[in-house]
């Protein structure tokens, strides 16, 4: 099992030695995430990141590493070959005489949430390890839109401070709470656990009323019309590369409708001139009649992109490259097909003329060479001798 992680994961080994990170399937395709549930309370989906690879790679990012779909055998290829007796000893047999197992986990871990075959056959995504971090050492980044459930107290370092008298609160009742060094949680029934990290911040709950409650305030983000100005004035955001792979990831999830982009990875060794991965990518590809239009406020606040990715999106809204039409034709080619269910892929390209849209709305109020950042030119090309 992976360690870490609100949902189960596991860690597989392959004949050669390498190794995949494994995401069962645990929904399927044409299930929404449903509107009283938080982001970060859904489950993970494995055929997202099997999509978002494609997907990436469509819009010529090429940040995701390689993700593919898999039937496994749960008999043969876990529980008889783990050494992880935790992992071995949640196995059984359901009266359906399927094999299942739960894991351990800080989300969906016990018998009511297991995992189970047909009879023991299960499905899920697979995705290629990246460099062990002794060859690439990796640093974890906080987005600067990232979303959060926090009772604010005195900011450390740059976290911005809103007195409570300027928050418009909305309180959770919850039943119980539980606390420990890292993180807190707030029971809303029995079934949905909300974590939440206290980073700068405070556990998010508080007794009132005879209840406990979990305070949601907006983040600077939604208050602050000028919030992008600051952030570029933070290093690493004080360069244009930096602060462009935030739109292109911003574009990336939106299209996705992936809302819980609270960290990213970059690799250490290049420094600023490094590139953000777009790892994680399980609570995309949720709901396909909602367009969850906050994801896109780094775009509209801060109006900038690359004219690479700007020129690639009016390509995928053309008839004849259209997203969705793209995406299907390369979704096909993985062995667990189909992966999408269409009205997702529909909602692809609406998503993409919202996308166009800001960006005109930018254009229109700042001009287009201040909004779209040429990085085609020949100063920006990597020579091709040694």
């Amino acid at each position: 099992m992976k360690s870490g992680g609100t949902q189960l994961k596991l860690i597989m080994t392959l004949q050669n030695y390498g190794q995949a990170l494994f995401k069962p399937m645990r929904q399927t395709r044409e299930q929404e995430t449903p509107p009283d549930f938080f982001y970060f309370s859904d489950y993970e989906r494995h055929n997202a990141e099997i999509a978002a690879f494609h997907l990436d790679r469509i819009l010529d990012f090429r940040r995701v590493p390689p993700v593919a779909g898999r039937m496994i055998n749960m008999t043969k290829e876990i529980r008889d070959v783990t050494r992880d007796k935790k992992l071995w000893r949640t196995f059984f047999i359901s009266p359906a005489h399927n094999i299942c197992f739960y894991g351990e986990c800080s989300y969906y871990c016990s018998t009511e949430h297991a995992l189970c075959g047909r009879p023991d056959q299960i499905e899920g995504s697979l995705a290629a390890f990246l460099p062990d971090l002794a060859l690439a050492k990796r640093k974890t980044w906080r987005n600067p839109w990232r979303r959060s459930y926090h009772k604010r107290k005195k900011a450390e370092e740059t976290a911005p401070v809103f007195p409570a008298a300027e928050m418009s609160l909305r309180t959770l009742f919850c039943g119980d709470i539980f606390l420990n060094p890292s993180l807190s949680c707030c029971r809303v029934n029995p079934a949905v656990l909300i974590w939440v990290a206290h980073s700068w911040f405070g556990p998010p709950c508080t007794y009132r009323g005879g209840a406990w409650i979990l305070i949601l305030l907006p983040n600077s983000w939604e208050v602050d019309p000028d919030y992008c100005e600051e952030v570029q004035q933070t290093p690493p955001y004080d360069s244009s590369h930096r602060i462009l792979d935030v739109m292109d990831m911003t574009v990336f999830d939106f299209l996705m409708g992936n809302m819980d982009r609270h960290h990213y990875e970059t690799f250490e060794k290049f420094g600023n001139k490094t590139f953000i991965i777009h790892l994680d990518n399980g609570r995309g590809f949720g709901k396909y009649s909602h367009d969850e239009l906050s994801i896109l406020a780094p775009l509209q606040q801060c109006c900038r992109i690359r004219r690479s990715t700007y020129l690639r999106l009016q390509l995928l809204a053309k008839e004849e490259y259209k997203l969705s039409l793209l995406m299907a034709e390369s979704l096909q080619k993985d062995r667990v097909a189909p992966i999408l269910y269409q009205p997702h892929l529909d909602a692809l390209d609406r998503r993409l003329r919202i996308i166009l849209q800001a960006v005109r709305d930018c254009v229109e109020s700042d001009g287009l060479h201040s909004v779209v950042q040429d990085d085609l030119g020949p100063e920006h090309r990597v020579p091709t001798g040694r």
